[in-house]
C-alpha cells in the first residue's frame, strides 16, 4: 500500500510539472558493483520551475540504514572505487536520506542550486552513520551558515551521472 501511494504521488507531481515551462530531464540511479557501474535502482528527475530546483529521488534495493546526498565534480565519479568517493565534493548540503525500509523516496527542494549547476557532475548516495531524527534540525540550521560537510561521506551506494547538455 505504501508502494501504491508513493507511486501515485510521484505520479501527481509529474504530471503537475509536466503541464508547465521547465527543464526537465530522467537520470538513471545506479548501484556501485566494485569498480563499476552496477544495475539501475532507481531515478532522479530534477526539475527546475522559476528559478527553485526540485529533485525526485528514488531508489529501490538498498541496505536499510540512513545515508547522505553528494554532488561530485564530474561525471566520472560514478567510474570510481566506492571507497575512494569523497574527494572530489563539491555540494553537502542535502538532507540525511531515510532508507530504513530499503528505499529512498524524497523531495529537493533548492533556490541555491540550479539544473546547469548538476550538468557534467554526478550525485551519489553515501552510507552514513548520521542519526536522522536527531541530526534532522542541527543540520538545516548549519546547511543554510557553512559549507562544511554534513557527515562524514561513507561507502557510495548508488550514483546518477547527469550529462552536459546536448546541444541541438
Amino acid at each position: 500500500m505504501k508502494k501504491l501511494i508513493y507511486c501515485l504521488l510521484f505520479a501527481q507531481i509529474l504530471f503537475y510539472y509536466g503541464c508547465s515551462e521547465r527543464e526537465q530531464s530522467e537520470f538513471p540511479f545506479y548501484a556501485f558493483d566494485g569498480n563499476r557501474r552496477g544495475k539501475q535502482i532507481g531515478l532522479l528527475i530534477p526539475v527546475e520551475n522559476s528559478g527553485v530546483l526540485k529533485m525526485f529521488v528514488s531508489v529501490d534495493k538498498i541496505k536499510p540504514g540512513n545515508y547522505s546526498l553528494y554532488l561530485h565534480e564530474d561525471a566520472q565519479s560514478c567510474r570510481a572505487p566506492k571507497e575512494a568517493l569523497s574527494g572530489n565534493i563539491v555540494k553537502t548540503q542535502f538532507p540525511l536520506l531515510d532508507g530504513s525500509d530499503g528505499t529512498i523516496r524524497v523531495i529537493i527542494i533548492s533556490r541555491d542550486l540550479k539544473m546547469q549547476d548538476l550538468r557534467g557532475r554526478s550525485l551519489i548516495i553515501h552510507e552514513t552513520t548520521e542519526n536522522i531524527q536527531a541530526n534532522a534540525s542541527s543540520e538545516q540550521n548549519s546547511a543554510k551558515t557553512s559549507g562544511d560537510i554534513l557527515s562524514p561521506a561513507g561507502k557510495g551506494v548508488a550514483c546518477v551521472n547527469i550529462p552536459h547538455k546536448k546541444k541541438r
